[in-house]
């Protein structure tokens, strides 16, 4: 299938990545100007990259070949995001003359990310490695049977909260065995496989009443109190039950764009296949250019996007041509 091709593609798929993969490098554009309390505000709302997770979610079940799926997964990203981190590793060393700790940060790599945002790879790695093991429960579950376990994991969303106020860790809870990114990928299977717009009226308005209280009431009042005694932090975590109903929230109004003019889906459509590359490259530009050059505010963010962007495009270009000339076979 050819990847640009819109006539075989999901549009609000599409529409969601495209969304989050710009809304991740205008945050992180504004990280370097925005004080640190309008930051994190932002980032509740905004700046969260497992809406990649929930798409992952809605596309993946059910896995009829585990092996094929992993084998194909991991090699539509592994070796470029391989690529970046040694070469963000040289990066740092060179920029920090020689006082960076290169073979180390390239012996850490294997079990943890080493440079910023390289965290959501390692997640997304783990995430498909389990999927395997999730689906066949998935694709025989009944609808009430996910919404439990959808219950559970928000409920869990609570356990950072808890946890920067007790002594106890996260995996001593009772809520441990649903906390964690897979709730996500579930929660976008959940929402792919029985859409809230299909639903009758009276969910619906529970729904949006509930994700809304929660992603957008809550966290504000919780921040303020948060930000007093000095945890705010913990309430921009993707694993915050306020991100959480955020991206819940993002995911099913996304769900209701069903087209858009051609230029725009094929603008959309450009972003959301190319935004892997863009968020692998984008903390390049952003710490070896933008940020040293210390542009206005909002020039550096169509910089940050621009760069990014064109970069991902060409990118994606040359290992398209690696791929026809070395074709890989999953079986």
């Amino acid at each position: 299938m050819n990847a640009m091709d819109s006539r075989n593609r999901i549009f609000y798929l599409d529409a969601i990545r495209a969304f989050a993969i710009i809304a991740i490098l205008v945050v992180h554009t504004l990280d370097y100007y925005w004080d640190t309390r309008t930051e994190l505000f932002s980032k509740m709302y905004f700046g969260s990259a497992a809406l990649f997770f929930m798409t992952s979610g809605a596309l993946i079940f059910p896995i009829t070949k585990p092996g094929a799926f992993i084998r194909r997964r991991l090699s539509s990203y592994l070796p470029q995001f391989l690529i970046w981190t040694v070469a963000y590793a040289l990066m740092g060393y060179w920029l920090w003359d020689g006082d960076y700790l290169l073979g180390k940060q390239l012996l850490w790599m294997l079990y943890t990310p080493t440079w910023s945002a390289g965290w959501f790879l390692y997640a997304l790695t783990g995430l498909y490695l389990f999927a395997p093991f999730i689906s066949p429960w998935l694709a025989s579950a009944s609808k009430r049977s996910v919404e439990w376990f959808l219950l559970a994991w928000i409920i869990a969303g609570t356990v950072p909260l808890a946890a920067v106020q007790t002594p106890f860790t996260t995996a001593e809870t009772i809520f441990a065995p649903f906390y964690g990114f897979l709730g996500f990928m579930v929660a976008g299977h959940y929402l792919a496989r029985w859409p809230i717009f299909s639903r009758p009226r009276k969910e619906r308005v529970t729904f949006f009443a509930v994700t809304i209280l929660i992603g957008v009431l809550f966290a504000a009042r919780a921040f303020v109190t948060a930000w007093r005694w000095g945890f705010a932090e913990t309430l921009d975590y993707d694993l915050s039950l306020n991100v959480m109903a955020m991206c819940v929230l993002w995911f099913a109004v996304f769900q209701s764009f069903r087209h858009a003019p051609a230029f725009i889906t094929k603008a959309i459509t450009l972003v959301s296949v190319c935004s892997l590359e863009i968020y692998l490259c984008h903390v390049a530009w952003l710490d070896y250019l933008i940020i040293p050059l210390q542009m206005n505010i909002w020039v550096a963010i169509a910089m940050t996007l621009m760069l990014a962007i064109l970069t991902a495009v060409a990118l994606r270009w040359i290992s398209s041509r690696i791929r026809r000339l070395f074709p890989l076979k999953f079986r």
